[in-house]
């Protein structure tokens, strides 16, 4: 025992220290884990409020220069008297049909002077002493977009200079816009954004736009989320600003908190941009694999220290046995091994490829919803271009002019002159075309390709034969004459005096996919490259222009040169020759089918993404945009299934080697079994060897007595010993299968040691139990007592029951109706004794003889004990015919309510021979501390009553 004691103690010791260490290597990694998930999502939503400010200074600039170009704007500036409504007009335009729902403009002379503001009638005010752009627009005027501070609110703003026909600066034109879409945008991705002014401007912002402020703090956008405001309110801007990373953790709302600064042209703290991520969105399934990993690692280190321990304890148990063949018994369990390692390695990998496939459809619509949102950014931007310098009387006129032959030159000139200043900034901005068609279709002015006109695009460009024919606007991407690229195309229509529309032909504006690619390369650290159809490029490129394209590695497709030195100069190039050839072709049936598809490099650490490029018109894939992206959770998820395989593997192979330990531990016992079976056979009795909880061996008595021709077989149907013992009182029984019996009856007095048994025929057969260790095991021999056991429970029944009726007789009554009675009040219930006899009970023995009336009073109580429940009543034979009944009740009120059930049931019940049998009752309640003889007294007294009233009546003592 006390080996044993020192081997389980080092097995408790072991296993805890194991634990603890998995423990600690868990937290450890999770801490690893959870930062890269911190650090991942700072980055991806810095690079996303990146991309909405370039976004919204270009669209800002857009709507400041199609409004300076008109001319009225100089005269206002010159003559310094400016008309506020041209402006407000023109802000309600922008609100209709473009995305700029509050668009301000401010006209500012060379001195900082503000002649104008639309959003309110202050004017007069010296900008130079509050705005730092103001000046640096006054030293050097040019062009300018900027995010700064003034007296109402924290904006953008795009500043044009304009000058005088003798080039004299003569101020410029502002047009300002808000914070309010850029957290409108990230609000639909789930980032609830605060953008806090830095408190040295609180003196300076005299009329707050929003009118919020937390502290010192100006809050310069509308719909601040509620409880987001209220946890910064209490906590202080300070807190979420001033910490050594971009970053932090607030537990208390369960948010990522990423700080974005924003600075003056001076490089002067101005605002934060306070970003709120849920952290219960960020992807948790590594760690929930790396607690699997670790806790199974963790399970196999310790059921093999638990293996080699109990090896240890029970081989020297074995040693004298010459050791069996085992050598089919390893052939099965190595075939067995083998199928249960490949099932399981197929059913892992099953599941590895659907949480891969499911990773990466989640990986293809975020990729194909930041298309969708680059996408509608240029779209933004070139419907403002369109509606604020395009879809102007200037153009419409000039359009108008082209249609006649005689005045086309003419036109197509002053077209180009007054609007490339315009293309030309733009085109630094990602603007690749600028064009304009006549209503058949033939190309009017080409701003890229200006010499380069006349030809009709009928058959060449769906998209300007849709736009024209059905004078409908449509986008999308679409290969041209010289360049491809994503056109957004309008028709040009104006209206005379009359409200008669005229068609004058249609117009593009077009950007190149490289503005897409690097957009993408900035949110998402891509590398990527674009394909498009030879087939497409051959039909439609002018001859001359097609040197622009060069094969590609994929068969059928070109790269287009531009956008792969571009790419490669800013070493966001992927080279599509890496995908193997066989793997592209089918690649390519997918991109056909329109099918975002994505290709896993062979370590799962590159995610390489194909998004079909569709023609608007035709709905067929022409080109695809391929994205590689570095992504190391394919590879932890595939880490994770080859830890799982070989820790699945170990646990298969552990529970084999357990199986095989026990099957040659069986053999050896079987061994042991063969050489002392004939010993223990020639025994009288039972003999079995348990160990405790079930049998290991046993003599051919015990199958001969339960009727199994096998041990076996009675194994698999009672499992052990003790199941088959019957729980009768008087006779030892355990109360679950698994209970040690065996320890317990061997604390136990010899005569304790008796159980009841049945055999296979139903007999019941009462044994004594003798119990002998045999190391750590136990020889129980089971003795046939029943005769004994037999005779002593007779003489005991004779001596409390009456021997004709079998009721109990007065012996018994008084040695245990005050212990029933104390028992009842015990319990918070009560007890009543009913005194009944057999009504002319006298005259039945006379006229059928007294046999008759023996059999009468043995049928009368067992029809009276069929109403009885034998643990809350007890019927006494008192005398001759007459019998009491102690019972027990739960209220005073039921005192006879079991007496009448008893007459009713009697005075119903047919007696042969006699017929009709009646009773009379009498009952009384017992009351507390009174003497039993008392009780019975005034019961007799109401059966007394009963009598004298006519019999067959019950009647209650006083």
């Amino acid at each position: 025992m006390s080996r044993n004691l020192v081997l389980i103690t080092i097995f408790i010791l072991f296993s805890a220290a194991t634990l603890y260490i998995a423990h600690l290597f868990k937290a450890s990694q999770h801490l690893l884990h959870t930062q890269k998930l911190y650090e991942q999502m700072a980055y991806t939503i810095t690079n996303e409020v990146d991309t909405l400010i370039m976004e919204k200074k270009n669209a800002t600039l857009t709507i400041a220069m199609s409004v300076a170009q008109n001319p009225k704007i100089l005269s206002f500036l010159e003559s310094k008297t400016p008309d506020k409504q041209f402006f407000v007009n023109f802000s309600a335009k922008l609100r209709k049909e473009s995305d700029f729902k509050n668009v301000w403009f401010q006209l500012v002379d060379a001195k900082g002077i503000s002649l104008m503001r639309s959003w309110t009638t202050l004017q007069g005010v010296d900008l130079t002493h509050i705005r730092f752009d103001v000046a640096s627009m006054l030293d050097n005027p040019r062009i300018m977009t900027t995010i700064s501070v003034g007296e109402f609110d924290m904006t953008f703003k795009a500043m044009v200079p304009l000058h005088n026909n003798e080039g004299k600066f003569v101020g410029f034109l502002e047009a300002i816009t808000h914070f309010n879409s850029i957290a409108k945008k990230l609000k639909t991705k789930g980032i609830a954004t605060i953008v806090a002014v830095n408190p040295t401007y609180k003196e300076l912002i005299k009329y707050p736009f929003t009118g919020h402020f937390i502290g010192d703090y100006y809050i310069a956008n509308f719909d601040v989320d509620a409880k987001t405001q209220e946890f910064v309110t209490a906590h202080g801007v300070d807190t979420f600003i001033k910490v050594q990373t971009n970053y932090h953790v607030q537990s208390t709302i369960g948010q990522l908190v990423v700080n974005y600064p924003l600075f003056t042209i001076e490089r002067k703290p101005m605002a934060n941009v306070m970003l709120f991520y849920p952290i219960e969105n960020l992807s948790s399934q590594n760690p929930y694999t790396l607690n699997l990993s670790i806790n199974l690692g963790a399970f196999i280190v310790i059921i093999t220290l638990g293996f080699i321990l109990s090896w240890f304890t029970k081989s020297n148990k074995i040693k004298a046995i010459s050791p069996p063949k085992t050598h089919r018994i390893v052939l099965i369990l190595a075939l067995l091994f083998l199928f249960l390692s490949t099932l399981y390695y197929g059913l892992l990998w099953y599941y590895f490829q659907a949480k891969e496939r499911e990773y990466l459809m989640v990986h293809e619509r975020n990729l194909y919803k930041d298309y969708t949102i680059i996408y509608e950014k240029y779209r933004t931007i070139a419907n403002t271009l369109f509606f604020t310098m395009v879809n102007t009387p200037q153009v419409h006129a000039l359009m108008d002019e082209a249609s006649d032959p005689l005045q086309k030159k003419h036109a197509r000139q002053k077209l180009h002159d007054a609007l490339l200043k315009t293309y030309d900034y733009f085109a630094t901005h990602n603007l690749r075309q600028l064009h304009f068609q006549l209503p058949n279709n033939e190309s009017f002015l080409r701003f890229h390709r200006p010499n380069r006109f006349g030809d009709n695009l009928t058959g060449v460009r769906n998209t300007i034969e849709y736009v024209n024919a059905q004078l409908k606007p449509i986008d999308g991407f679409e290969e041209g004459r010289i360049y491809n690229g994503f056109r957004y195309v309008w028709p040009l229509i104006t209206t005379n005096a009359n409200e008669e529309k005229k068609h004058l032909g249609s117009v593009e504006i077009s950007y190149s996919v490289l503005a897409f690619l690097e957009d993408f390369a900035l949110s998402h650290r891509t590398k990527s490259t674009f394909l498009i159809d030879q087939t497409t490029v051959d039909s439609k490129v002018f001859v001359d222009e097609q040197s622009n394209y060069m094969p590609s590695p994929f068969k059928g497709f070109y790269y287009e040169k531009s956008i792969n030195e571009a790419l490669a100069h800013n070493h966001q190039f992927f080279d599509i020759a890496q995908i193997d050839a066989q793997q592209g072709d089918e690649l390519w049936l997918l991109v056909n089918q329109n099918r975002i598809t994505t290709i896993v490099s062979a370590d799962r650490r590159t995610l390489t993404t194909f998004l079909p490029i569709v023609n608007p018109v035709t709905k067929v894939a022409v080109a695809a945009i391929a994205l590689q992206t570095n992504d190391t959770i394919l590879f932890d998820q595939y880490r994770a299934f080859v830890t799982f395989f070989i820790l699945g593997v170990l646990i298969i192979g552990l529970l084999l080697l357990f199986i095989y330990y026990e099957m040659y531990l069986k053999l050896v016992y079987m061994t042991l079994s063969n050489k002392t079976q004939q010993i223990i056979d020639g025994q009288n009795a039972i003999v079995l060897i348990s160990d405790g909880e079930r049998i290991v061996d046993a003599n051919r008595k015990l199958l001969e007595y339960f009727g199994t021709p096998t041990l076996d077989t009675f194994i698999a149907h009672y499992g052990c010993i003790s199941r088959t013992f019957i729980p009768q009182k008087g006779y030892f029984w355990v109360s679950t299968p698994i209970e040690p019996w065996t320890q317990t009856i061997l604390h136990m007095e010899d005569k304790e040691r008796i159980v009841l048994i049945a055999n296979h025929l139903g007999e019941k057969h009462s044994f004594s139990v003798n119990i002998n260790t045999f190391g750590s095991n136990f020889i129980v021999t089971l003795t046939d007592i029943s005769q004994t056991v037999h005779e002593q429970f007779s003489l005991s029944h004779r001596a409390t029951h009456d021997t004709l009726t079998g009721a109990y007789n007065r012996e018994y009554f008084h040695q245990h109706s005050q212990e029933f009675i104390h028992f009842a009040y015990a319990n918070n219930a009560y007890a009543s004794l009913t005194i009944f006899d057999i009504d002319h009970f006298k005259p039945i023995n006379d006229t059928f003889g007294h046999n008759r009336g023996d059999v009468i009073l043995q049928e009368l109580v067992l029809l009276i004990q069929s109403l009885l429940d034998p643990q809350k009543d007890m019927l006494v034979r008192w005398g001759g015919e007459e019998f009491l009944l102690l019972s027990y009740i739960a209220s005073p009120d039921v005192v006879s309510q079991k007496s009448h059930m008893l007459r009713n049931l009697i005075e119903s019940h047919h007696f042969e021979e006699v017929g009709r049998v009646t009773c009379s009752f009498g009952v009384a309640l017992c009351q507390r501390d009174e003497a039993i003889l008392s009780t019975i007294e005034r019961a007799d007294k109401a059966l007394y009553r009963a009598k004298e009233g006519g019999r067959n009546r019950l009647e209650e003592a006083m």
